[in-house]
């Protein structure tokens, strides 16, 4: 059984504080700045480099072993004082080895530790000692640069820092076991090339650091022939051909951006999707009429421009149109005299035909409503064939036109009857067919006035101008011919 201490009721628990510093004693900041300067320079400045490894890859990224390194963190004027002589006046390299996948991504871990004493850097190498030319090692395509670029392009600091890359005589590749003497001179090509590239930094480049997000990787090989820049992948994107950016070095020793190919875009595929199916449905809404009012001249819907930015929208729109319905609105104070005026319904077949292209193939529902305050019927009431199929042209042959009779407020039909398109062109043609055959001296003549009824058969043909009695009358078509009965200038079929 484990014992338990006395109780001592006689303990005291005795408050230990430390005694404050003499006022009249000098502190360590009351020495002059070149006593200071030369404690400093005995503690922080080396003649060798300071030299970053790592043996594994969980090593932690530490600062190598410096004696009085602890004298930093004292108060903020040592440590500032400290770091001008550390930091400015000693070299430091990194080692870039195979396990870190050719990344700059320590130094920038330790540059960004290190906070603004970055600025006071004049010297920094990337040892290559572990790695191999790409031209003796294929192993090895290029190190990534973009975590040293973000910590020095951008702080202004790579105007006084001197990035070199450098190795170490005699020895080996741990990949092909080539000796890294023999491509000592490709090293200062590629240090030279780097100097021009911090130098030069490309628009893109400039832009993709201040963006942490927009690239991944800056990658220049290490033959310094090349130099390619991973644009990163955004949120909610699943596209695997994500472009890169990538430049190759001239003559002058300057890098020119290589042309990228043309991406093509599979639109069918994005069109496809539910949000672009419901964006264009707003544009095109299936539910109701498309009402123009051709009494007063108004058009209750417009199709917007965007219709016209390619043939996949286009025909996409096409399709949603198919079940959509046209309410045209006619008015005459003569019903028995006939209605001549289809202007706005062409407008709208043409303004299909620009904005949509694929207007032939909507199967419309065309719906005229004749206003009227007497009770005429549709039979009694002529159409102009010519305006009827020149407005209709761009429509399906197998759209339907639905006529009826209203009153004024629309809210009672009094007859209604409808006819195929297709029937109607049909029986215009034939009709003009038939009636240069039977008189040929028509030929020289302009195209008559047509007029049909509402079920879509032609009634008469009228020649010259209106009211001068050059008239021919046309009888009923029997079969294919026609009958011609020559009675007054201007006689109805029966």
């Amino acid at each position: 059984m484990r014992k338990m201490p006395p109780d001592d009721t006689n303990h005291e628990v005795t408050a230990v504080t430390s005694k404050p510093q003499d006022p009249g004693r000098p502190s360590f900041l009351d020495r002059a700045p070149e006593i200071r300067n030369a404690l400093y320079e005995a503690l922080f400045l080396f003649e060798n480099p300071l030299a970053f490894t790592r043996r594994n890859a969980h090593a932690r990224l530490i600062f190598p072993s410096v004696p009085g390194i602890k004298l930093l963190h004292t108060c903020k004027q040592i440590h500032k004082e400290a770091s001008g002589v550390l930091h400015s006046r000693n070299t430091f390299n990194f080692t870039i080895t195979d396990g870190e996948d050719l990344s700059t991504s320590r130094v920038g871990k330790w540059l960004k530790t290190i906070g603004a004493s970055k600025n006071l850097l004049r010297v920094l190498n990337l040892d290559l000692s572990d790695l191999c030319s790409s031209l003796h090692c294929q192993s090895y395509g290029g190190i990534d640069l973009l975590p040293l670029l973000k910590q020095t392009a951008l702080s202004g600091s790579h105007g006084s820092l001197q990035i070199s890359f450098i190795h170490q005589v005699g020895k080996l590749c741990v990949k092909c076991g080539t000796n890294t003497k023999s491509w000592s001179s490709e090293l200062q090509v590629l240090n030279n090339s780097f100097k021009i590239l911090i130098l030069q930094q490309p628009l893109e480049l400039r832009t993709g650091l201040r963006c942490p997000r927009s690239v991944t990787r800056f990658e220049i090989s290490l033959d310094s022939s090349t130099v390619e820049m991973a644009l990163g992948k955004p949120r909610r994107r699943s596209y695997d051909d994500w472009p890169a950016v990538s430049y190759f070095k001239i003559k002058d020793g300057q890098f020119r951006r290589v042309p990228s190919p043309t991406r093509m875009i599979n639109l069918a595929n994005i069109l496809s999707t539910p949000l672009a199916h419901k964006i264009l449905k707003t544009f095109v809404s299936t539910s109701g009429d498309t009402v123009y009012d051709l009494k007063k001249r108004t058009i209750s819907r417009k199709l917007p421009a965007i219709l016209q930015v390619n043939h996949s929208i286009r025909d996409i729109v096409a399709e949603l149109m198919e079940d959509q319905s046209l309410t045209v609105k006619l008015s005459t104070e003569d019903l028995e005299h006939g209605f001549d005026d289809f202007a706005l319904l062409e407008d709208w077949a043409g303004q299909m035909n620009r904005d949509v292209g694929a207007c032939s193939l909507i199967d419309s529902q065309v719906h005229f409503d004749f206003e009227t305050t007497t009770q005429n019927g549709l039979a009694s009431m002529p159409l102009k064939a010519n305006a009827l199929v020149c407005a209709t042209r761009l429509l399906h042959s197998k759209s339907n036109l639905h006529y009826r009779m209203v009153d004024a407020n629309n809210k009672q039909v009094y007859e209604q009857t409808s006819v195929v398109l297709r029937t109607l062109r049909f029986n215009f043609l034939v009709f003009l067919a038939n009636l240069v055959d039977t008189h040929p001296a028509h030929l020289l003549l302009p195209c008559p006035v047509i007029w049909a009824d509402c079920q879509g058969s032609m009634l008469y043909a009228e020649f010259g101008n209106k009211g001068t009695g050059s008239e021919i009358v046309v009888n009923k078509l029997v079969g294919r011919k026609w009958h011609n009965e020559k009675k007054m200038e201007k006689t109805c079929c029966d």
